[in-house]
């Protein structure tokens, strides 16, 4: 299993880019999102919720600023897709910060 560890520009477009491809690669879903799945990794639910952790953490000032989650972020993880972002987030049993923006996803649900 191979999880992408690629590094990539902290802009909100290109997170919700990278986490949008994941999840069409995991759920193997005709991209209704825009972006064709990575065909270069093969996600399972671990590895997902590993990169999503992993994304979100990283690239936690450009997803979450001082007036909550930014709009580009909200309006492109809805559904399933967000429902997914809300579980693998919440496996995450350390990180305060990651906790807090669980929270205001959820606000988004």
């Amino acid at each position: 299993m191979k999880i992408p560890t690629v590094q990539f520009k902290s802009k909100v477009t290109e997170v919700t880019k990278r986490l949008t491809a994941a999840f069409e690669n995991l759920k193997l879903i005709i991209p209704e999102y825009g972006i064709a799945p990575d065909e270069n990794f093969v996600f399972k639910q671990s590895s997902f919720d590993d990169f999503v952790r992993k994304v979100c953490d990283v690239h936690y000032g450009s997803i979450y600023k001082r007036t909550g989650i930014l709009k580009t972020f909200r309006d492109n993880v809805k559904g399933d897709f967000l429902k997914a972002v809300i579980s693998a987030l919440e496996k995450n049993k350390t990180s305060e910060r990651l906790k807090l923006l669980v929270g205001e996803l959820k606000k988004l649900s």
